[in-house]
């Protein structure tokens, strides 16, 4: 323990609630579909015949494919908003908006974008080509007998299709987020005697009651305005600059405004406070180009 057992639970504690407010759903996506056993290109699956895939379908022969196709109108309060898409049917699959490649589904990657910069009205045309896999992989579980199969011949059916949805991306909230859990797993890998580690765990006291809006110590000056904006009438937002203030004492640092890439922003914001003689606020100018 660092703080002590109830300290320590309140760090984590914020820790997994940021995870769990950067995205906002929006509503649930019905899917069509079918599955086939050949390798087809999008205009080849368009043009198969699409039937509904309902949440809880089973699918999924050994090496068989299912392409999905779906659509999404946004709605008013997507307005200006980046836009990101899950889609549930199976375990990996490639998906393509409006004709083009948006991104790829797996185990490690759950969402795509939509939009940077969401119009109200505007329609995205999705297809998906899921994989359904080849059955389990064993062989990294050890020792195997001799009459183990170590890759087990896969159900009839491996897949349920599971919700798909779009909702927004809480960018502030994930600038924070970023923010705060890298401090937090530094805190946890330093030493107990080490000096970074008290003045880290410090700050991050301060700082969960500072933007606990149920807190009595919680203040307005505490903000987390969107990072980035854009007009209806330009659907890709240009460079935009935005502050965020996190009064931790009555001493000041600032960052100087510079262009740089969303990773060098954090690392900036991670030296600035863990070698500055006080734990002092923050102002972050941040300014990024999006395409």
């Amino acid at each position: 323990m660092k703080l002590g057992r109830q300290w320590d639970t309140r760090l984590q504690i914020w820790d997994e609630a940021f995870g769990r407010n950067l995205y906002e759903q929006l509503g649930e996506i019905s899917l069509f579909g079918f599955t086939t056993m050949e390798r087809l290109t999008l205009e080849q699956a368009a043009a198969h015949e699409f039937v509904p895939f309902p949440k809880g379908t089973n699918w999924g022969k050994k090496w068989e494919y299912g392409w999905f196709r779906t659509k999404v109108l946004m709605p008013e309060q997507a307005a200006g908003k980046r836009i990101l898409l899950h889609l549930g049917p199976g375990p990996e699959m490639l998906v393509y908006v409006n004709g083009r490649e948006a991104g790829s589904i797996d185990k490690q990657h759950f969402m795509v974008e939509l939009s940077a910069c969401a119009v109200p009205g505007q329609e995205y045309e999705i297809y998906a080509e899921c994989y359904a896999g080849h059955g389990l992989r064993l062989e990294d579980g050890g020792i195997f007998r001799r009459e183990d199969v170590p890759v087990p011949e896969p159900p009839d059916r491996q897949c349920v299709v599971e919700s798909s949805h779009f909702g927004i991306h809480n960018e502030a909230m994930f600038a924070a987020y970023a923010d705060y859990h890298t401090l937090y797993e530094l805190w946890k890998t330093l030493p107990d005697s080490d000096l970074r580690s008290m003045k880290i765990g410090q700050a991050l006291q301060r700082f969960t009651y500072r933007a606990d809006s149920h807190s009595p110590s919680a203040t307005s000056a505490m903000r987390y305005p969107s990072f980035f904006s854009c007009s209806s009438s330009s659907p890709a937002p240009g460079i935009n600059s935005a502050s965020v203030t996190i009064p931790l004492s009555s001493n000041t640092c600032v960052l100087s405004s510079i262009m740089v890439s969303p990773l060098s922003v954090n690392m900036i914001r991670f030296f600035s406070i863990i070698l500055s003689a006080p734990i002092c606020p923050i102002v972050f100018f941040l300014h990024q180009a999006l395409p």
